[in-house]
């Protein structure tokens, strides 16, 4: 006798749930195997999809503040924060939005030499996908008075 079976089996990403239903015969050893094939296929090809996404906004220059800009080259997927002054905290927030920060990974983020943080730096990281942030040796932090949560849920930095 052939039972149905239905397994759920949920996968969290970002805030979307992917749920896939597998069906198999429990009786049936072959059908079980041809299920965990289909299963591992599917989950590669959505793990390979996921990792493949891009931020697609167009490359400029984005001004961060009084004589402060952040490059982003769409082609190698980087953000430079280049020039000498304090970046405005609420361009900051607009670029982090624009460029999608919170949901998609850059290859990288590079603070040049001359380039301060806002007064008030907390949630300056927060959520932030990309690994590779690179900061310039010697950076001036002392106007710094607010750095809560600064880096919290950037786990891709850590």
């Amino acid at each position: 006798m052939m039972i149905w079976r239905k397994r759920k089996v949920d996968f969290a990403f970002d805030k979307n749930i992917i749920k896939l239903s597998i069906f198999y015969f429990y009786s049936d050893k072959k059908m079980r195997l041809f299920s965990k094939l289909i299963f591992s296929f599917l989950l590669s090809f959505i793990s390979i999809g996921l990792a493949s996404a891009q931020v697609s906004v167009p490359s400029q220059t984005f001004n961060l503040g009084t004589n402060v800009d952040g490059v982003w080259d769409q082609t190698a997927q980087t953000l430079t924060v280049q020039g000498n002054g304090k970046i405005d905290r609420n361009k900051w927030f607009h670029v982090k939005g624009t460029l999608g920060l919170e949901q998609t990974a850059l290859n990288k983020i590079e603070f040049k030499s001359g380039v301060q943080f806002p007064d008030n730096a907390s949630w300056f990281f927060w959520s932030v996908k990309t690994a590779n942030i690179l900061f310039p040796v010697g950076m001036d932090t002392t106007n710094l008075n607010n750095v809560y949560l600064m880096f919290a849920e950037a786990v891709s930095f850590d």
